[in-house]
């Protein structure tokens, strides 16, 4: 656990790239601890560039520094292979449009911007031949399994189909929707996404990227209310880098923020930007997300659990996420939805979610105060959405 002085350390390094030391530069840092949890929330390159500067190089700083250059060379190797399966998707006319990270390289630089996956939104007409172009490329299933239409189903927290694998072990995700409430299979942002893709080249290869203004409104969704702000102190970091190299229109982006019910949010990190370019700032919505993105990151089913009102509501909860539907089995296992013999999928669903679900959950009595704050502190941004 980070101390006061740790956190205050990290919290400048990520808003100011330099530790704003004054009365605290005797106070005790431990520049193990600041690594690790940099580490732990890919922020490394911002301690990293401070120790470098104040000229410290003990073992700790090597063993970090080689973890960021072990993630560079990652990012390369998925870079590579995310250009080159779009490209083929653009020749087959797939309709589809890069996310996140392989979106975000032509125009931070792929030496600005790590990531481990490779992320795509394909519309529904188009899943199966994107899997076929993509299973030509080396990516497969897990357990060999084979595209059936069961796996893109409508329910909530689903809205990609199962992962897919190389021989590298680099990760594709399909997705068919943003949204991970399950009004219907498809979703307005995915829909504003693929009608407003733009394609560009870069490095001799062909991609459709989404606009600046949805590229923002997307980063906004998944750095917040996808996932109860799981991505963590990362999020900040990459907000500060793309507004520094999008040529944002400010009306377009806050008439998406309404439409999307992301005013809040935007308004929160709009606020940290502030502070980053030493412009006035709001020090009570700084505080709170400084409070909010320095609490320990929980899984987002233990946040939802806390959210659930009284014992009957807790255990109506567990029980829907216990025993879910058959369809979702159907999707998880490529399965018939049919038959008796679907309990034992029950059994192997549960088997691969324990260590998942059951630790977070076993720590919720030692853990709730906090759990509490983050989710005060969600509601707390998610109000300044209201008018």
């Amino acid at each position: 656990m980070l101390s006061r002085n740790e956190e205050n350390f990290i919290w400048d390094a990520i808003l100011k790239n330099k530790y704003q030391s004054g009365s605290n530069e005797n106070k005790i840092i431990d520049h193990k601890k600041i690594l690790n949890f940099a580490i732990k929330n890919n922020i490394e390159e911002f301690p990293l560039q401070i120790f470098s500067q104040l000229k410290i190089n003990d073992q700790q700083y090597q063993e970090a520094r080689k973890i960021f250059n072990h993630k560079k060379l990652k990012t390369l190797s998925v870079f590579a292979a995310a250009i080159n399966l779009f490209n083929d998707y653009v020749k087959n006319r797939i309709d589809f449009c890069s996310l996140k990270g392989t979106s975000y390289v032509p125009y931070l630089g792929i030496e600005n911007r790590n990531f481990r996956d490779i992320d795509v939104l394909v519309s529904m007409q188009d899943l199966s031949r994107a899997v076929d172009i993509a299973t030509q490329h080396g990516f497969k299933f897990e357990n060999n399994q084979k595209f059936s239409k069961s796996m893109a189903i409508a329910h909530d927290d689903v809205y990609g189909i199962p992962r897919l694998y190389n021989e590298n072990g680099i990760l594709l995700e399909i997705h068919y929707r943003i949204s991970q409430k399950a009004t219907e299979i498809s979703c307005k942002l995915s829909n504003d996404i693929l009608k407003s893709k733009q394609k560009i080249t870069f490095c001799d290869k062909q991609l459709y990227v989404p606009t600046q203004e949805l590229s923002i409104i997307h980063f906004l969704y998944h750095a917040t209310l996808k996932g109860n702000y799981d991505v963590g102190l990362s999020a900040i970091a990459d907000y500060f880098k793309l507004m520094k190299k999008y040529k944002v229109d400010t009306e377009k982006l806050n008439l998406y923020a309404k439409k999307f019910n992301l005013i809040g949010e935007l308004k929160s990190f709009d606020n940290l930007y502030l502070k980053h370019q030493d412009r006035k700032f709001d020090q009570i919505s700084e505080r709170n997300m400084k409070k909010l993105f320095l609490l320990p990151i929980y899984n987002k089913k233990l946040l939802q659990f806390d959210k659930a009102k009284g014992l009957n509501g807790k255990i109506k909860f567990l029980l829907n996420h216990i025993f879910v539907k058959k369809t979702v089995l159907a999707r998880d296992f490529n399965i018939d939805n049919e038959g008796s013999n679907l309990i034992k999928y029950y059994f192997k669903r549960w088997g691969r979610q324990f260590t998942i679900f059951l630790i977070p959950f076993l720590l919720y009595p030692i853990e709730r105060n906090k759990v509490k704050e983050k989710n005060k502190l969600i509601n707390y941004f998610k109000k300044q959405s209201k008018y």
